[in-house]
């Protein structure tokens, strides 16, 4: 069997060209922070020691913790505009329709459910097509649940909006949020995982309040439009991963 020599450290070493595998495909990262060029991921087993091979150029710099802070940000913003501000927007939905607040808060539940559900799809989908896409896909049917619940005029209406939004939140939340952690960073990866979920509780703390006021100024149907509006521009700010062509892992 064929052996290459790599050097780590400054040491060289002979290892077996079957230790060696691509991780992912060969993708052109934005060059706007650090220099961020084209890269190619392998990873080499040697014992218990997992080291990751970064070809083509060095980085400068260290891009994880920006995109720890975007999704974290993502994370929080979904989190308090799509659950949390369920409790704020249920009186007025049931003084205006004339539901009752049991029989609407059963689209909650429902959320949760299909939440809970989704996420052994959600991991398969991450494992294969990363966290980035499912930031942008999730955020998407977060948006189309939000747009649904602003024009709603019957009860299914509102169990499918916010069945989106369950989808939504289980495919663009803390799952491909702890994924970025996790990618990221290696002997700091539980400080990262405790940012992330901070940040998720963060967003109901200061988000409510705010949809709360605009519900009182401008009404439940033009707050949840705008919260619909305002969240596909969340898939441009999607973090990198450095697993699916960005950095590195510290």
């Amino acid at each position: 069997m064929a052996r290459k020599a790599l050097s780590f450290g400054g040491k060289e070493r002979r290892v077996s060209s079957a230790c060696l595998r691509p991780f992912g495909p060969v993708r052109r990262a934005s060059a706007g922070y650090f220099g961020v060029g084209k890269i190619r991921l392998c990873e080499m087993k040697s014992g218990m020691e997992d080291i990751w091979v970064l070809q083509k150029r060095r980085i400068k710099g260290f891009y994880g913790w920006i995109s720890l802070s975007v999704s974290a940000l993502v994370g929080a913003v979904g989190a308090g505009g799509m659950v949390y501000s369920f409790g704020a927007f249920l009186p007025s939905i049931c003084r205006d329709l004339g539901w009752s607040r049991g029989l609407a808060s059963g689209a909650i539940g429902l959320s949760m459910i299909l939440m809970c559900i989704s996420a052994p799809l959600v991991g398969a989908f991450i494992s294969k097509r990363g966290p980035r896409q499912a930031f942008v896909a999730g955020n998407t049917m977060g948006a189309a649940g939000l747009m649904v619940l602003s024009v709603q005029q019957e009860v299914w209406q509102l169990y499918a909006g916010y069945g989106l939004i369950g989808l939504g939140v289980g495919l663009g939340g803390m799952i491909a949020a702890t994924t970025i952690a996790n990618n990221w960073f290696r002997k700091k990866a539980t400080l990262a995982m405790g940012i992330v979920m901070a940040a998720s509780g963060a967003g109901g703390i200061f988000m409510v309040p705010g949809i709360m006021a605009g519900i009182g100024r401008y009404g439940w149907r033009p707050t949840y439009m705008i919260l619909s509006v305002t969240y596909p521009y969340l898939r441009g700010a999607a973090p990198r991963d450095p697993l699916y062509g960005t950095n590195r892992r510290i």
